[in-house]
């Protein structure tokens, strides 16, 4: 049989090739020009940087913002005890200035380190003795603490409080290790997995943190009394528990039965009647709106959205062409 003749291509026509088929004689690979072809991958690499540079940029804006707070005297705590109730609940974020020669007075709230332990607190002043030594208390705790303050101990006085913040401050540096590890591990991987293995890294980044720090649903039982039950009584012992509402959703505490809404920031006293001899576990769930749930179900489903639009992203190279010569 006769080989069937090579088609001839007029000048400036382009024939495309896959590029795992060999350029037939007479044709000479090339570059297709830049085009439509080339816009997903300009495209995709644009998005590649932005995605990269946003971050970092990100980053360097806060530390050098929070520099420049500690280097003029500020300074930035996290609360994670719920001591202060409603007026700093826990994970609030909390930015403090040097109180200068303003007076101690009862009532006024300092943030001060602990004598022995050199912690950082943020409590209420509760007294002001005349030498200048000075108590303080939690708005929630029921006596004054037990140390006596001088006014070398003040780091300053509360100027801005942002409810729930300090827990993403809490949780940032699991997931910055969950992310460059994720990202480490996705570098060393053959490219016909790492679409994948992004979106496991996504969904680790914003799951580890979550489970570690657990900002949502948290209860604190700041003390209990317990009345055993009368010999003749088959009712029962007699079980309270003071309650404070830690974290950032409202909560229902349940035992045996009895159960109590608490709000965030707030504490309340759950009665319980336990039975003889039978095991009792205190549980705590979370109370939102109708209309919350479907917001909080976005924001659950946020990374896995997230990983899927990054996994799709996938570069565009230009596309192998072949020309008549």
């Amino acid at each position: 049989f006769a080989a069937a003749p090579m088609p001839v291509l007029a000048p400036g026509i382009a024939l495309d090739y896959p590029s795992y088929l060999t350029a037939p004689a007479g044709l000479v690979h090339t570059a297709s020009p830049a085009g439509p072809a080339h816009r997903p991958a300009r495209r995709s690499r644009r998005n590649r940087r932005l995605r990269f540079w946003l971050p970092v940029l990100g980053a360097v804006i806060l530390a050098a913002v929070t520099g420049a707070w500690t280097l003029t005297g500020g300074h930035v705590l996290v609360m994670t005890t719920p001591s202060m109730g409603t007026t700093a609940p826990a994970g609030s974020l909390v930015l403090t200035r040097p109180m200068g020669a303003t007076p101690l007075r009862r009532g006024m709230l300092v943030a001060f380190h602990v004598p022995v332990t050199g912690q950082l607190y943020m409590h209420r002043v509760a007294s002001v003795a005349p030498n200048g030594r000075f108590r303080t208390r939690g708005d929630l705790n029921s006596a004054e603490d037990g140390w006596e303050l001088t006014r070398r101990a003040v780091v300053g006085v509360p100027v801005v409080t942002v409810p729930d913040l300090g827990w993403l401050v809490l949780g940032l540096p699991w997931a910055l290790v969950v992310l460059v590890g994720g990202l480490i591990m996705t570098r060393l991987m053959p490219c016909v997995f790492r679409p994948a293995m992004r979106s496991v890294v996504i969904g680790f980044t914003v799951a580890v943190p979550l489970e570690i720090v657990r900002p949502f649903v948290r209860v604190v039982v700041a003390g209990t009394q317990h009345f055993p039950a009368v010999a003749s009584s088959h009712t029962g012992s007699e079980f309270i528990a003071r309650l404070i509402n830690s974290g950032a959703f409202p909560l229902r505490a349940v035992l045996r039965g009895s159960q109590i809404t608490i709000q965030p920031g707030h504490a309340g006293v759950l009665t319980a009647r336990l039975a003889a001899h039978a095991p009792s576990t205190l549980s705590a769930h979370p109370v939102l709106p109708i209309w919350a749930w479907p917001i909080l179900g976005a924001i659950v489903l946020a990374p896995l959205v997230a990983a899927k639009l990054a996994s799709r992203q996938v570069e565009v190279g230009a596309r192998p062409t072949f020309i008549k010569v």
